[in-house]
């Protein structure tokens, strides 16, 4: 799909279990990729430079997160099978 510019690409790759997705809505991005086999979810969102990128993996219990909004920023892992939060918080000069 190419729409004015805008692009829709999925690829669908059955025997390895993988969906790839990526949008391109006039600058503003998201890229998907979604792994069955190993319970990973990739996933990256750039929505007018602010950034959203995004590792889930089922399997293990992680989330890898990190969102950069507009100079803001959020790092998050969480290990849930450990019990573990590691969270780096950084709003407008106000740390965590």
């Amino acid at each position: 799909m190419d729409v004015l510019s805008g692009r829709l690409w999925m690829v669908m790759d059955v025997l390895s279990g993988r969906l790839w997705m990526v949008m391109d809505v006039l600058s503003g991005r998201l890229w998907m990729v979604m792994d069955v086999l190993s319970g990973r979810l990739w996933m990256v969102m750039d929505v007018l430079s602010g950034r959203l990128w995004m590792v889930m993996d089922v399997l293990s219990g992680r989330l890898w997160m990190v969102m950069d909004v507009l100079s803001g920023r959020l790092w998050m892992v969480m290990d849930v099978l450990s019990g573990r939060l590691w969270m780096v918080m950084d709003v407008l000069s106000g740390r965590l």
